[in-house]
């Protein structure tokens, strides 16, 4: 209506259209006596959409036009198109430019597109200023050479399978003592091999120096990369631990990692990477693991010992593995670490984190400062109930200031301060003492401590029987140590495993505080 009124109800001599649908057809309505109607677009021409009469009778025209079809030779496009760039250069014609973009932008730029609001054309320009990303390195896997897998395809080692697979692995060696033949393990085995990539099914000891020279002989094709993922688990108080316990942790990371260096060395083999898959437990310590602690140091160090003999290597520490691995299906052990502060990896995250291992170990590292030793898992700030706060080492991750630092420091003081009121109670012998109220502060103190060893959300029920709560002898440990350092009192392991109630746990500890009369 606007352009009729703008024209004097003459319309217009030439429409170039490419609208569809209702709009096409007002468009044609606009056309002038003897104008002419030029259709570029496709749409309604190919679903056989009606057109009105109406302007014909004033001897329009209506025109379509495909560039594409074979009525258009390549001589007649090109002068056409050179026609097109003489006008454009005189001046004559210019192209209608709705919005400009950079390339940083192109994503915006599809955006407005799709949303048919633009009048003119969207440009994508080279010429305005962009800051353009470098593009991540691959990882070149090699086709005519084997990588190996120590530990299995059942946890965070078939997940890696997978994954050297989707990077073009055509080869991959696995060595595992336990077989293969669980439902996991078939289900690695048929996924990698549906990427394209063979495997080689070695059952084996990394800790049997004969069995891992075996895995590298019998490769299909040379070996030139191995990532270290054995693991055992003997979880005990180091106190009442065996030795055969400890040397079951032990064994798979030392013995078996020595056993793979040597052999690799001994058949002249140059690695091209070699990941050792350590656990921040290495670093920071976990209650009942002192055996499992030892190995990943042992291989925080060996990854080092490696570089300087100008061997590829790096130990990656890995925090909590949330969907695959040994904690995966284990929700209290789960929920323990989580309440601890530490940060859970995902398989995609522990993709990353293997390719950035491996990365670590070409010439140049992505960080040479970090190149044997990677620690992952550790969120920045660290929270105040993580374990790595009390190591100097992770000083510089720590909450400094903030709100963040102050509501921590208030937390640590009131704590302390309530802590007081029990020993200074106990010291004073007081008979006039409100003993309920001593037992309603540590009832709060003793839950909170619980709370945090246990990963719960909320407190327990002083009445509700504590076997139910799950506190094994490591929990029971650590309330007990507690229990002397804060609070002066000594009880025993037993004392808190048997208690009936957090009620009567208390209540003993209680008593036990006005018998030692508050001192150490």
């Amino acid at each position: 209506m606007r352009l009729k009124v703008a024209t004097g109800g003459k319309g217009v001599d030439v429409v170039l259209n490419s609208l569809t649908d209702e709009l096409l057809q007002a468009s044609w309505d606009c056309i002038a006596t003897a104008g002419t109607f030029v259709e570029l677009g496709k749409k309604d021409i190919l679903e056989g959409e009606c057109l009105s009469m109406a302007p014909f009778n004033r001897n329009a025209r209506f025109c379509g036009l495909d560039m594409s079809h074979d009525s258009i030779s390549p001589a007649l496009k090109y002068r056409l198109l050179q026609d097109v760039f003489g006008l454009l250069k005189e001046g004559h014609i210019r192209p209608e430019i709705s919005r400009v973009y950079g390339f940083q932008d192109a994503e915006a730029a599809f955006r407005h597109l799709g949303t048919g609001d633009s009048i003119g054309k969207i440009v994508v320009s080279r010429f305005m200023t962009c800051v353009i990303r470098q593009a991540a390195p691959r990882l070149s896997l090699r086709y005519d050479a084997s990588y190996l897998i120590v530990g299995g395809l059942k946890g965070l080692c078939g997940s890696l399978a997978v994954y050297l697979a989707q990077e073009g692995a055509k080869t991959l060696v696995i060595l595992s003592r336990s077989g293969y033949d669980d439902e996991r393990s078939r289900f690695i085995i048929s996924k990698v091999t549906s990427l394209g990539c063979r495997l080689d099914l070695v059952k084996g000891d990394v800790t049997n120096e004969a069995d891992v020279e075996r895995a590298f002989t019998e490769a299909s094709t040379p070996i030139v990369g191995v990532v270290q993922g054995a693991m055992v688990l003997r979880d005990k108080l180091y106190s009442s631990m065996t030795r055969t316990e400890f040397e079951d942790a032990i064994m798979p990371k030392v013995q078996g990692t020595w056993n793979l260096h040597h052999v690799s060395l001994r058949l002249n083999i140059t690695l091209d990477f070699f990941t050792l898959l350590s656990s921040l437990c290495g670093i920071v310590g976990q209650k009942g693991q002192s055996n499992y602690a030892a190995a990943n140091a042992f291989l925080d160090s060996f990854a080092h010992y490696r570089k300087s003999l100008g061997l590829a290597a790096c130990s990656v520490d890995l925090g909590l593995i949330e969907d695959v691995g040994y904690v995966d299906g284990k929700e209290s052990l789960s929920r323990r670490l989580l309440s601890q502060g530490w940060h859970p990896i995902n398989e995609k995250l522990l993709s990353k984190i293997l390719y950035f291992s491996i990365l670590q170990q070409r010439s140049p590292a992505v960080n040479s400062s970090s190149s044997a030793q990677l620690i992952t898992g550790m969120p920045v700030p660290l929270p105040e109930q993580s374990p790595a706060q009390r190591d100097p080492r992770f000083s510089a991750l720590r909450l400094a200031s903030g709100v963040g630092a102050q509501r921590g420091a208030f937390r640590s003081s009131d704590a302390q301060s309530g802590a007081n009121i029990l020993r200074e109670a106990w010291k004073a012998q007081d008979a006039e003492v409100d003993q309920s109220e001593l037992l309603n502060t540590l009832f709060g103190f003793a839950n909170k401590q619980f709370m945090k060893s246990l990963g719960m959300a909320e407190e327990m029920d002083t009445a509700r029987p504590i076997a139910s709560y799950g506190i094994d002898s490591l929990v029971a440990v650590e309330f007990k140590n507690w229990t002397s350092m804060d609070l002066w009192v000594e009880i025993a392991t037993l004392d808190i495993v048997g208690a009936k109630t957090l009620t009567s746990l208390c209540q003993v500890i209680l008593k036990r505080g006005f018998q030692s009369r508050g001192k150490m």
